[in-house]
């Protein structure tokens, strides 16, 4: 699928940073996985199942790049602060602020990260239409239906700029819908799955297998 790399989990030994596919394709983050290279693409939602599924996808959580984010050489904390900004995972945690409404509770995380309110909100309302809830943005968590409260609270939960959202094993439709939204917006996606052919939702499917230590 063409676009930018958006990150690449690259089975070697060791860290490295840069390099290039044999396509000519720049690969923006390279991590110890195990035997299998493992590249998501800017617009894409690339499956990985396999024993070391979980182990590719904490190699693209703790990359020392993605895409044009570069964390090398800084403070663990900025390094951190800096990766939560870019690095989504998409959760479905009920845990919703009971006294904010849903646009509020999606917003929440960029306000603490010191957004402007208005922009926070803005971005809000992006993640919600995602999910397909924009129309429920005043409402109360206790006012939602159980499917609308995991909408939320996966609309928070990748709200925002991101390069890369992460997801483990999704499989009801509305975790899928968002999924495929976040690749039509150019996000990358990483998503591990128990299933052996490639899911109806992935543009990929690649088996990782056992890291050797």
């Amino acid at each position: 699928m063409a676009g930018e790399v958006a990150a690449t989990a690259r089975a070697v030994r060791g860290m490295h940073d840069g390099g290039g596919a044999a396509d000519g394709t720049v690969d923006t983050v390279r991590a110890a996985v195990g035997g299998t290279a493992v590249a998501v693409r800017a617009g894409e939602v690339l499956a990985v199942c396999g024993d070391g599924s979980e182990a590719a996808l904490t190699a693209a959580a703790t990359a020392s790049r993605v895409g044009d984010r570069v964390f090398d050489g800084l403070p663990e904390p900025h390094a951190a602060a800096l990766r939560r900004r870019v690095v989504g995972t998409a959760s479905t945690d009920h845990r919703l602020v009971p006294s904010l409404t849903a646009l509020a509770n999606a917003a929440l995380p960029l306000e603490l990260d010191g957004w402007d309110g208005a922009a926070a909100r803005d971005a809000a309302s992006a993640a919600l239409r995602r999910v397909g809830l924009e129309h429920r943005a005043d409402a109360f968590p206790d006012d939602l239906l159980a499917d609308e409260q995991r909408g939320v609270a996966l609309a928070r939960s990748v709200v925002g700029d991101r390069l890369l959202v992460l997801a483990d094993d999704p499989r009801d439709l509305l975790h899928v819908t968002l999924l495929r939204r976040l690749a039509e917006d150019g996000v990358a996606v990483l998503a591990r799955t128990t299933a052996l052919v490639r899911p109806t939702w992935a543009d990929r499917l690649v088996v990782v297998p056992a890291v050797q230590l």
